[in-house]
Formats: structure tokens, C-alpha cells, sequence
């Protein structure tokens, strides 16, 4: 059976199971309970993307509108972020794949809050079974077809920027949107990590405190720059006397190690050596002059820390809409339309020129910086 045949079937099952879910939980509220000053962010599907550009909304509505409790559901990689990072003490920790009687069990814990917040485009079927058993006054969501979601933002929020979806329902409760700046945390502890393999002294031709952090790898197969493309972005850079730091997972360093070694780039690319985390991510986006990426958190997370930035995004789908990068100043490559649905697809003129721009816009703002 041909793959597109596959996933044509996989897609009607999963609408069929959709339909039966509505069709069994989907209801209005009609309790008439009193609700718990709560407001429950459901966040299992562990993009750390999404989590910075709604990172200002925790931010806010801490600040003011403390007498509604914020809970968070997250997956266990999540917990230290949401609890040390933006103190939030109330997590529950629930995966994609974590069973019914676990949800049910934290739906016990936390039943009846004034609000749940649910920002998946559309909804699964545990998704709607899993709100209905919590029962709160009012739901917040995207998936404008279901009727509990009281406070639909679809249509209302299309063609804005993911990181403002929340926007009219933060106006609804008196909520300031004006501050609107990603907030990342950072951690003495990921500085030492950091401090243990981070580049400690430049060779003459790269002056201390040029270095461009380099994310070839995004969450899916289809955003992996292959080894000409990021031979191509780490040659330009060397060349115009720039160290390179390659942001990747742990499982992905072996091969860009290899990579390292067959160029002889081992005295100006480094890459992590260390345990990964959020925090230590966040350190090492932080310790950059420049950031190319084409993993999307990657992206808001230089624009939360205002690094230069040049992302790559493919032409196809709506990740760029709803995700590009807040930020007039970052460069934005796209790419080309073609057979190749990959991130791959790129005009080699383009790229590099756009590299070239960024390498010169980040040159000018340090003669600036030192100048002044």
C-alpha cells in the first residue's frame, strides 16, 4: 500500500473518531457549580516553540491577575520550565500517550475552573472527553467547530501570529497586552554546564565573541538541512572569520561530529557536549551573536533573547503563518516550490546572500557597540 494511500486512510479513521467523540462529549456547559478562581492551560503536546511565544501570557496574567491560579498540563520534559522557569506551581504532568485513568485522575484534582485553555487547531477525541470531565465555566480554543469551546478564537485570530492568539480573550479579562516580549529563563546552572564546552578562546582570524549558532535540524525529517547545505553555511561563515556553534540534540551530534572532523573545522565549530535541556538550550541561544536556524523554536527563541536572525521555513503549509518570526529586523528565507518537499529546496544565491547579510548587519552593530 503506496504511503499517500496510507495516510489518506489514517486521516479518515482519525475524522471518523473525531465525529463519534463530538457526537458522544461535545455539549455546551450547563453546570451550575461553583468554580474555582483556576485557570488551566492544557500544553501536552510539548512544543517548545508554542511555550515561548505564549511565554509574555504567563508573564501578564501573574502579574495582573493573580487571584486566578494558573495550572499547567504538561508533558515531564516541561515541568522544570513551567515550575522553576516561570513559576508556575501547580503542573500536572500528562504526555500524548499517558492513559485515560491518568487523565481522569488529574481532571478529579482540578475540576471546575473558571477557565481551561486549549489551543490545539483541532481538537482529538481525548481532547474533548478530557475537558468535558473537567467541567469548566468557560473554554478557550482555536477549534471553533466544537460547541464547549465557549471563547472561539479561530476565525477571529486567523492571520495573526500564534503568539497573540490569546489576545481578545485577554482583553475579555481586563488583562494590559501591551508587553507582549517572549520571556526566557535563565539558570546559573545551565551557565556552568555551558561554561564546560562553550568556546572559551577564538583563533586569531575569529576575534572573541563572533559566533553563529547554527540549528540545521527541525522537528520533523522533512526540516534537516543535508550536509552540503550546512557545509555551504559554515564555510561562509568561516570565511568571514566567524566561529560556528552547531545547535543540536544529543542523538543528532555524532553525525555533525563526523561532519566537523571530515572539514578540519575541529578549532572553530563546536558542538554541545553536554546533558540536554531547555535551560541549557536557552543558555547556549543566549551566548550567540547570530542565530540560522530552521527549527522554529529555535527561531522565537532568538527573538525572545534579540539575537540577528536568519530562518528557513518551507514554502508549503501554514507554519509560517502562524509561527514566522516576530521580529521585522530577522531575515527569512523560504523555500522554492518544487518536487522537493523538504527545507532543502533552497536557492543557493539566495541563502547565502541572505547569510552574507546577516554576517554584515551583525559586523556593522559590534563596530557600533565598540565604537560607542
Amino acid at each position: 500500500m503506496s504511503r499517500s494511500v496510507t495516510e489518506a486512510a489514517k486521516r479518515s479513521w482519525d475524522g471518523l473518531r473525531r465525529r463519534v467523540a463530538m457526537w458522544r462529549w461535545d455539549r455546551p456547559q450547563v453546570s451550575s457549580a461553583a468554580f474555582d478562581d483556576r485557570i488551566v492551560f492544557v500544553r501536552w503536546d510539548a512544543k517548545l516553540g508554542d511555550t515561548i511565544v505564549l511565554s509574555w501570557v504567563f508573564r501578564e496574567l501573574q502579574r495582573q491577575r493573580p487571584d486566578l491560579r494558573i495550572t499547567v498540563i504538561t508533558a515531564e520534559s516541561f515541568k522544570e520550565l513551567f515550575v522553576q522557569g516561570y513559576g508556575i506551581d501547580s503542573v500536572f504532568v500528562a504526555g500524548k500517550r499517558h492513559d485515560w485513568g491518568k487523565l481522569s485522575e488529574i481532571a478529579r484534582q482540578i475540576r471546575h475552573p473558571k477557565y481551561v485553555v486549549h489551543l490545539s487547531l483541532k481538537w482529538r477525541p481525548r481532547d474533548i472527553r478530557f475537558v468535558r470531565e473537567l467541567a469548566p465555566e468557560y473554554v478557550v480554543g482555536l477549534d471553533d467547530e466544537l460547541k464547549r469551546v465557549d471563547i472561539k478564537l479561530g476565525e477571529r485570530t486567523r492571520g495573526l501570529h500564534f503568539s497573540q492568539k490569546l489576545v481578545p480573550w485577554l482583553d475579555q479579562i481586563g488583562v494590559d497586552t501591551a508587553r507582549q516580549q517572549y520571556w526566557i529563563p535563565r539558570s546559573p546552572e545551565a551557565a556552568r554546564e555551558v561554561d564546560a564546552w562553550w568556546p572559551k578562546a577564538a583563533p586569531k582570524a575569529a576575534p572573541k565573541g563572533r559566533v553563529i549558532g547554527l540549528c540545521p535540524y527541525g522537528a520533523s525529517r522533512k526540516k534537516y538541512l543535508d550536509n552540503e547545505w550546512i557545509e555551504r553555511i559554515v564555510q561562509t561563515c568561516l570565511a568571514q572569520s566567524w566561529q560556528v556553534v552547531m545547535l543540536v540534540l544529543p542523538s543528532q551530534a555524532s553525525g555533525v561530529q563526523m561532519l566537523i572532523q571530515a572539514n578540519h573545522w575541529q578549532d572553530r565549530v563546536s558542538v554541545n557536549t553536554g546533558a540536554a535541556s531547555q535551560n541549557a538550550l536557552f543558555e547556549q541561544v543566549a551566548r550567540c551573536d547570530a542565530i540560522v536556524s530552521v527549527d522554529t523554536a529555535l527561531v522565537h527563541l532568538a527573538v525572545g533573547l534579540g539575537k540577528p536572525l536568519l530562518a528557513i521555513y518551507n514554502s508549503r503549509g501554514q507554519e509560517f503563518e502562524n509561527w514566522h518570526p516576530n521580529d521585522q529586523n530577522a531575515i527569512v528565507v523560504r523555500t522554492v516550490d518544487s518536487q522537493d518537499t523538504t527545507v532543502n529546496a533552497l536557492e543557493e544565491a539566495v541563502l547565502l546572500e541572505s547569510l552574507e547579510t546577516l554576517i554584515s548587519k551583525c559586523s556593522r552593530n559590534q563596530r557600533l557597540e565598540a565604537g560607542s
